[in-house]
C-alpha cells in the first residue's frame, strides 16, 4: 500500500528502503492480530473462556505461517541456485 505514495513523493533511498520493508512486515502482523480478535468474537463462553481459543487459534497460524513460509524460501532458494548451475554450464 505504500508503494504507489513512495513513487509520487521524492524521499532519501534509505528511509524509502525503510518503509517498504515495515509496510511488508507489518501487514502479515495485521493479518495475525485480526484473526485473534476474530477468534475472541467468535468465542461466546464467558469473559475469560477466550484467552486459550484465541491463543491456540493464533499459535497455529503462526506455526503454519513459519512451516510453509520456510519451505518454500528453501525449495525457491534450491531452485534458483540449481537454475544458476544450470546456466553457467
Amino acid at each position: 500500500m505504500i508503494a504507489p505514495i513512495l513513487q509520487n513523493v521524492a524521499l532519501n533511498r534509505n528511509v524509502a528502503t525503510t518503509l517498504k520493508w515495515e509496510s511488508i512486515i507489518i501487514d502479515p502482523i495485521g493479518a495475525l492480530v485480526s484473526v485473534l480478535v476474530f477468534e475472541f468474537i467468535l468465542s461466546n463462553r464467558g469473559a475469560l473462556a477466550f484467552t486459550p481459543v484465541a491463543l491456540l487459534g493464533f499459535v497455529k497460524v503462526v506455526l503454519t505461517g513459519f512451516i510453509i513460509g520456510t519451505s518454500a524460501g528453501f525449495l525457491l532458494y534450491y531452485l534458483v541456485k540449481g537454475t544458476m548451475f544450470l546456466n553457467i554450464c
